[in-house]
């Protein structure tokens, strides 16, 4: 999913609730035809920019906790006024934790 940094730490603590062990975060930009142009400052000099700074969050889970994952991502990021810009649920087939050889569930 992508979103707005100002909710990740609640999400952040939902999902350690909810029993997410680990995720991915990158730092993203996200550019949508919506989005007004900002003006913003860089080394002195004004410039418009449509991209809006946004994170990345990956995560995996079994098949059987995904609609409540959902539930629980909807809940805490519509509580503060606003929808995750993308999320999308692609199905992984196999699983492998390379550090640990771990596979399957096990690695997840």
């Amino acid at each position: 999913m992508v979103l707005r940094p100002a909710v990740f730490d609640a999400l952040k603590d939902a999902l350690a609730l909810f029993g997410v062990r680990g995720m991915t975060v990158a730092q993203v930009y996200l550019v949508t035809k919506a989005a007004p142009k900002r003006v913003e400052m860089y080394r002195g000099q004004r410039f418009a920019s449509d991209f809006e700074p946004s994170l990345r969050v990956d995560l995996l889970t079994p098949d059987d906790e995904v609609a409540d994952l959902v539930h629980v991502i909807d809940r805490v990021v519509g509580g503060h006024g606003e929808a995750p810009a993308f999320r999308w649920i692609t199905p992984v087939d196999w699983a492998v934790r390379v550090r640990t050889g771990e596979y399957g569930l096990d690695a997840l």
